[in-house]
């Protein structure tokens, strides 16, 4: 069984790419503004790397989760004592 907090994580994360289409400015730039400067002001990024921190908890949390699991060999022995 996968732990709830992997679940919570995903979850997060696709929350996150969700919101990618809404974090994208496309304003005209000001009289006097160069559109370098311009399309520096977007934050398409805060979702992206949002969702990424959340990938990244979500595949800890299940390496830390299998490694805990016991193997199954340890089980049999486990349940013949």
């Amino acid at each position: 069984m996968i732990d709830r907090r992997v679940w919570i994580f995903l979850i997060c994360a696709l929350a996150c790419v969700a919101l990618i289409p809404f974090s994208n400015f496309d304003k005209p730039a000001k009289p006097g503004e160069k559109a370098k400067a311009h399309k520096s002001q977007n934050y398409r990024w805060v979702p992206e790397a949002t969702a990424g921190a959340y990938l990244a908890l979500a595949a800890m949390v299940a390496a830390d989760s299998a490694a805990r699991r016991p193997s199954s060999r340890e089980r049999s022995v486990q349940n013949r004592a």
